[in-house]
């Protein structure tokens, strides 16, 4: 440990101005004490001399980020001189989807003196000086165990959650799911699709997802989840404590009746395997080879959790579900094929809807400031750097972009939209990538201090081209909503055409830079308040509407929060969501809930995030819509 000090004291020696003698927050101790093997659901623990005043912990005033600078995601706890950043739990198989991911190197940094919004104790006193701690998660090579053990603690094996009746009926409708909670966390890689058989009235498999939807460290009472495929009573969920829950999802309506759910004793994974080389010079062929493994669902210190009494309970389903409806429309974004691509008019952008369980805003860092305002071309600007909060070149308007080799970049926080001609005559240059991975924000900045003679446009909503947009140099084109191309795109040669964002067009064809990860900011940039928004297809697809009964959504918190002064930032998102329903076949607004269409009918959805000026970046979503109807007979 005081080896580790050491470390921290000598990252931060070559600091000019000095702490002040007295008064002064100090950093005492920090765990894990092995910065090479931190554990997946391993908490980071940082001891101080005082109390912290709990407003100064900000996303910049203690961070966690990766080798590419990404955030590590997780929560920040302080329990008087104790701060504690816990990891967001591992949810996914993969392993990848956590607070921490294995084999990754981390840094913490800590802000202190001299920086006026450093961390602070609560008489006000600033932490010393800035300190950077690396550090490294275990790899996933099996060498050692990726989740602290615990072995002073039992599982309780799974069980139902509600809990079965007396009769041992575990009772849901067509379109729900099974549950099943522990009260230790699980390792993810334990619960397999294949080894978990669900067997229909006439004896047929059931294709099911399973899926962890919560992983906690501690057990703990808490309501049902908004995530949760069920139309069980609510209360039923907050009557046992639980860590993990678990869900089986059938991957198609269930038949009424009575069904079984068993654990695979075995299953069978295939994986491609080389044959040996030929003379030949052609590579190897290569053929799958089925590998027996065992199912053994585990917690996280490798004890089995199954319980095989868990048989013994029938799972009846039921036409009208326990108390839901007969048809039930669940949409947890967890795929992309309810996505309408058409944009939403009036809209800065188009809200990001890609299959990872929210609808959200992913902005990018390199967006800049807004400086300039809305900004309306219909000439050339001096500008190599222009920062607006929307920019756009308006039809019949030719803006020569600036002849001098080097970097132009068009940076909008909003929509960038060229309808009329933007060209750029700066002869060739070199569309040299990054071959290690970096952000784009500082590979901007490398471009920029090098004088490569690069295009660049930027925007935070959407990117559409109506017009023409023609340069002689490399191009890329971002957005953290949709690119948009109904016009022409032409960069210096065929292979110089660049994207980083979703979209494109007819005859767009663009590179992704393989090693170029798109930042979002720490800070919100915005300059004025701004829109994002997506829509659905329509819904249902399958059955003929009556009448609607009933609808809900969860997401983050619904109400704007303010900071609560200039100089701190907040916590909690500074913007809201909101919900609107649209008929298909008939007109007129939207509607708040689909029960209020004129006619009933099939319905869409749209999704709206606006987000104010101020504050850290935490912007709002959305992730779970649902509905129910009554079916036409």
């Amino acid at each position: 440990m005081r080896g580790l000090l050491a470390l921290l004291a000598l990252c931060c020696a070559c600091a000019r101005i000095e702490a002040p003698a007295a008064s002064v927050l100090r950093l005492l101790q920090v765990r894990p004490e092995n910065p090479q093997g931190v554990y997946l659901d391993e908490e980071l623990v940082l001891h101080f001399s005082a109390p912290l005043a709990s407003e100064s912990a900000t996303t910049r005033s203690v961070r966690v980020v990766d080798e590419a600078g990404r955030a590590a995601r997780g929560r920040l706890r302080i329990e008087g001189a104790v701060l504690r950043f816990e990891p967001e739990p591992v949810l996914g198989r993969d392993l990848d989807d956590g607070g921490f991911r294995p084999g990754v190197g981390y840094t913490l940094h800590l802000l202190g003196f001299p920086a006026p919004d450093g961390l602070r104790s609560s008489s006000g006193a600033p932490l010393e000086r800035s300190f950077s701690l690396p550090f490294r998660t275990v790899a996933r090579d099996g060498s050692s165990a990726l989740f602290r053990p615990r072995p002073e603690e039992r599982p309780r094996p799974l069980r139902y959650v509600p809990a079965p009746g007396v009769d041992l009926r575990y009772l849901i409708s067509r379109y729900d799911s099974i549950h099943l909670d522990c009260d230790l966390p699980l390792d993810p890689a334990t619960l397999p699709e294949e080894a978990f058989e669900l067997l229909d009235p006439d004896g047929r498999r059931v294709p099911l997802r399973v899926r962890l939807l919560e992983n906690e460290r501690q057990a703990a009472v808490r309501p049902r989840p908004a995530r949760a495929r069920t139309s069980g009573e609510a209360a039923s969920w907050e009557r046992e404590p639980r860590a993990a829950l678990v869900e089986l999802a059938p991957r198609q309506p269930l038949s009424p009746g009575r069904h079984a759910l068993r654990l695979m004793p075995q299953y069978a994974s295939f994986q491609l395997r080389a044959l040996r080389p030929s003379l030949c010079a052609l590579p190897p062929p290569a053929i799958l080879v089925p590998r027996v493994r065992e199912a053994r669902p585990a917690d996280t210190s490798g004890r089995s959790v199954w319980d095989r009494a868990l048989a013994a309970v029938s799972i009846v389903v039921v036409e009208r579900g326990v108390e839901g409806p007969r048809n039930l429309v669940l949409e947890e974004f967890l795929d992309t094929r309810l996505r309408s691509p058409v944009a939403v008019e009036g809209a800065d952008g188009t809200a990001a809807w890609r299959g990872d369980g929210r609808v959200t805003i992913r902005l990018p860092a390199a967006v800049g400031d807004g400086r300039a305002g809305d900004v309306h071309l219909a000439a050339a600007r001096p500008e190599r750097d222009l920062h607006a909060v929307r920019l756009e070149v308006p039809p019949e308007a030719v803006v020569e972009l600036p002849a001098e080799p080097g970097l132009v970049v068009w940076r909008a926080q909003g929509a960038l939209r060229i309808r009329g001609a933007v060209t750029r005559r700066s002869g060739g240059g070199e569309a040299l990538l990054p071959q290690t991975t970096t952000t784009l924000s500082a590979w901007l900045e490398q471009l920029a201090s090098t004088r490569a003679n690069w295009t660049v446009l930027v925007a935070g909503g959407d990117l559409v081209v109506e017009g023409r947009l023609d340069t002689s140099t490399p191009l890329l084109l971002v957005a953290g909503g949709m690119i948009r191309i109904g016009g022409t795109v032409v960069a210096g040669s065929a292979d110089h055409l660049f994207r980083l964002g979703e979209g494109g067009g007819i005859g767009f064809l663009a590179t992704v830079p393989e090693h170029v990860l798109v930042d979002e900011p720490s800070a919100n940039p915005l300059a004025t308040t701004l829109v994002w928004a997506v829509r659905s297809g329509g819904i249902p697809q399958r059955e003929a509407v009556a009448e609607w009964i009933s609808a809900s959504a969860s997401g983050s918190s619904s109400e704007a929060v303010k900071r609560p002064s200039p100089s701190l930032g907040t916590l909690r998102a500074n913007g809201s969501w909101r919900l609107r329903w649209y008929a298909v076949d008939g007109g007129g607004g939207g509607r708040s809930d689909p029960r209020f269409l004129d006619p009933p009918g099939p319905a869409r959805f749209e999704v709206e995030l606006t987000v104010h000026p101020g504050g850290i970046w935490n912007p709002p979503f959305i992730d779970r819509v649902e509905a129910s109807f009554d079916a036409k007979r």
